[in-house]
């Protein structure tokens, strides 16, 4: 993970603007839809084979073909899925990073600004 990029100018920084609720829904999402495309890529397996235990014929080959098809662009979406997946929780923890930061130089600001101003008598 790269560090965090800190806004110009100077502390007090404002908060981070990320939507966690909204990231952290599509991974659940995400989450969810990966075993439904799993389990489907097996039962259009399944019934692609029982179909074909006697088809026989051109339209039979095309149907492979097909079936193939389908079988190899499952890998490509699921493995899409994934990276998006992937890209969102980096884009949490890259945003919580930034936000921890801020926070440390927003007190370290604060606590220098206390010593700086005279206790009046």
């Amino acid at each position: 993970m790269s560090p965090p990029t800190h806004g110009g100018g100077g502390p007090p920084y404002p908060a981070v603007s990320f939507d966690y609720g909204k990231a952290q829904e599509v991974i659940r999402q995400l989450d969810a839809l990966i075993p439904v495309l799993n389990m489907q890529k097996q039962d259009r397996q399944n019934q692609g084979q029982a179909l074909r235990q006697s088809w026989k014929g051109r339209y039979a080959v095309q149907f492979d073909g097909e079936l193939k098809r389908m079988w190899f662009g499952h890998a490509d979406l699921v493995t899409r899925a994934q990276s998006l997946r992937n890209k969102i929780a980096d884009a949490i923890t890259a945003a919580r990073a930034e936000q921890r930061w801020r926070d440390d130089e927003n007190r370290a600001y604060e606590a220098s600004r206390r010593q700086q101003t005279p206790v009046p008598n």
